[in-house]
């Protein structure tokens, strides 16, 4: 299945199932999003902000995700998380431990330099990455918001993923 966002020229496709631009989850051993997003067009690297450790981060409480309609991605995403640098002046949230299979999950807002598409929260293994298991547009929220969360990204919102300050 493609996606072609418009006015774009066509690119690679985009697969579902957990394969696609970073491989294929199953054989790694671990468990793959539930969708894989659209390719993003990333800046120069001179111009993207990687997260930076703790710059900023002190001044975020830790977050605590819970419920999700989706039994995989909930299992994946559900726990807390602690601020661990800023992406796009806004911060970056990693997941205490790992998720199962040992992938990262991070928590991250992308700006609109690839498009109102594509900007807004989301969790996923890697900051920018194309494969993702939830997404939140709100822009205007300086932290992760606590509802409205798309499982998939593309798909209708989870009315049951929650996120909430944890104690520190």
């Amino acid at each position: 299945m493609a996606w072609q966002p418009q006015g774009q020229p066509s690119g690679k496709g985009v697969a579902y199932g957990g394969c696609g631009g970073g491989g294929c989850y199953a054989a790694q051993g671990m468990p793959a999003p539930s969708t894989v997003a659209p390719p993003r067009q990333v800046a120069p690297p001179q111009q993207v902000a990687a997260p930076r450790p703790s710059a900023g981060a002190p001044n975020h409480p830790p977050m605590a995700v819970a419920g999700c309609s989706n039994p995989t991605v909930s299992n994946i995403i559900k726990g807390t998380y602690m601020p661990s640098g800023l992406n796009h002046g806004k911060p970056v949230y990693k997941k205490d431990g790992a998720a199962a299979g040992n992938v990262s999950v991070l928590m991250y807002y992308w700006d609109e330099r690839d498009g109102p598409t594509f900007s807004g929260w989301w969790f996923g293994p890697k900051v920018g990455g194309d494969q993702v298991w939830a997404y939140n547009g709100n822009k205007a929220s300086p932290v992760p918001p606590p509802s409205g969360w798309k499982v998939p990204w593309d798909g209708p919102e989870d009315p049951v993923l929650r996120l909430t300050v944890a104690a520190a």
